[in-house]
């Protein structure tokens, strides 16, 4: 018998089926690239780090998944200056439904991560979670027919069409797509050899960078090439994580003890964690290129499995921290990397469910520098979903709480900026309607009961709780 590479696929898709299917056809030719087949094209040179993440934001652009409920999601366009979203493709006449379609891949969006180098779009798909090493057959066998008994108000098309979706997702092995010509074409990169599920979160226009770490704490820095799909590495320390980027450095951080970590699987859990009080944890620069190093931070750790639980990022070279615990603990506190200066930026929060998001945004280098200004915090004072939000000023420290609400959302929700734009305005998910699908699986990047509605504001005018929005049109 065949066996997922991962643990649990039978219960996470245990939903609902009546039937057998043919196996999933094969999709239309599409260009290939490996690093034995690539043809020479003129060296990129490198722009300095930036992050990649479900949604990306060039400045003028905006980049999306959006889910559908037969397991695939499309690339999605947002073009601030038309004010218009659309699927990534230009072929005429394309139902945008089947791998035929440049913007359409299989999956819940889960293993992709969206970013943009030069005039193309990529997506990077990490090995598959649930990864499958067997035929669609075998997979129907172990999968589909003991989930057919409960067909939960969907039709037997319905069901297969979703499970043929999550074994193309499940077989897809790691690799770089590039959608080229504003979605004309697009083309498979292969690697050169395999990786583990590891996320690559930063590129630097001609590369992705991320880090494998083993059970024994051993850290392997990891590279793959956009042109060709190359797997390199580079040395990392052990416990070593990567937690930011900026210009051609990598921040990390790792635990440092005096001693050798205890294998809490042979001491147990009480021990390993009594080991991890006595711990420090260091923030380092890292060049991935030439391996130079030099120290930005050593503080205590805070037992925490990585040491570095009140971390929220690096914004414009400035690490962010959040305090949670004495009284006299700032809320916001930023370290300046280059002169090693401290800065509280928020005294208290303004609510107790208040949590600073993680930052900085997927976005190219300029609008992650002009969008890191505005600080996100977001908090619940109601049973579900999150109706409460402010944005914090880091350069000047002002708090603005928003009082605008997401139309027609299933739960009452705050309105929160998805992106910058080059002119100064933010995106915003202004309004929510019904998508007219039935979910098959919960398991996914979103609820796919509703479809998103975007708008654009001027940042004063949101930051002053108007409504003055600029409706985006969405596809059909």
């Amino acid at each position: 018998m065949k066996r997922f590479a991962s643990f649990g696929l039978t219960a996470v898709l245990a939903l609902t089926l009546t039937a057998c299917a043919a196996a999933p056809r094969t999709p239309a030719p599409e260009t290939a690239r490996t690093p034995e087949t690539a043809t020479a094209e003129t060296a990129a040179e490198p722009s300095g780090f930036y992050r990649t993440g479900a949604t990306f934001n060039t400045g003028a652009r905006f980049y999306s998944l959006q889910p559908h409920s037969p397991g695939y999601v499309l690339v999605t366009e947002t073009d601030y200056a038309a004010a218009s979203c659309r699927v990534l493709c230009s072929i005429p006449g394309c139902a945008h439904d089947s791998p035929d379609c440049p913007a359409w891949l299989p999956g819940t969006g889960l293993e992709y991560s969206l970013f943009t180098a030069g005039e193309d779009v990529y997506l990077y798909h990490s090995t598959p979670a649930l990864a499958y090493d067997g035929s669609w057959e075998q997979y129907r066998a172990e999968v589909v027919e003991p989930a057919l008994e409960d067909p939960n108000g969907h039709t037997e098309e319905e069901l297969i069409h979703y499970y043929q979706n999550c074994y193309r997702e499940a077989v897809t092995p790691a690799c770089l797509y590039r959608i080229r010509d504003g979605g004309m074409t697009r083309e498979t990169i292969g690697l050169s050899r395999q990786i583990p599920n590891i996320g690559l979160s930063w590129c630097d226009g001609v590369a992705l960078y991320g880090q494998y770490s083993g059970q024994n704490g051993d850290t392997e820095g990891c590279r793959i090439s956009l042109a060709d799909g190359q797997v390199t590495t580079f040395p990392m320390m052990e416990n070593e994580l990567i937690r930011g980027a900026e210009k051609d450095r990598l921040l990390t951080s790792r635990i440092v003890t005096d001693a050798p970590l205890p294998d809490p699987a042979v001491v147990g859990w009480d021990i390993y964690e009594a080991a991890m009080q006595n711990t420090v944890v260091e923030f380092d620069w890292l060049n991935p290129s030439t391996g130079a190093r030099s120290k930005v931070l050593e503080q205590p750790g805070d037992g925490t499995t990585d040491g570095t639980a009140s971390f929220r990022g690096l914004v414009n070279g400035m690490l962010c921290f959040v305090g949670y615990g004495e009284e006299d603990e700032a809320a916001v506190r930023v370290l300046d990397s280059a002169t090693g200066q401290w800065q509280t930026v928020l005294q208290t929060f303004p609510d107790p469910s208040a949590q600073l998001r993680s930052e900085p945004m997927a976005a190219l280098p300029a609008a992650a520098e002009r969008q890191a200004r505005y600080l996100r915090l977001e908090g619940s004072d109601v049973w579900q979903g999150l109706n409460l939000g402010w944005i914090l000023d880091s350069e000047n420290g002002e708090l603005y709480p928003v009082s605008q609400k997401v139309e027609g959302a299933l739960y009452e929700t705050a309105v929160m900026p998805l992106a910058l734009t080059d002119d100064g305005r933010f995106l915003l998910c202004t309004a929510q309607k019904d998508s007219g699908e039935e979910p098959i699986s919960a398991y996914g990047i979103a609820d796919l009961r509703v479809e998103d509605c975007y708008s654009l504001q001027p940042v004063e005018d949101f930051l002053q709780g108007r409504t003055n929005y600029t409706p985006v049109t969405m596809p059909e």
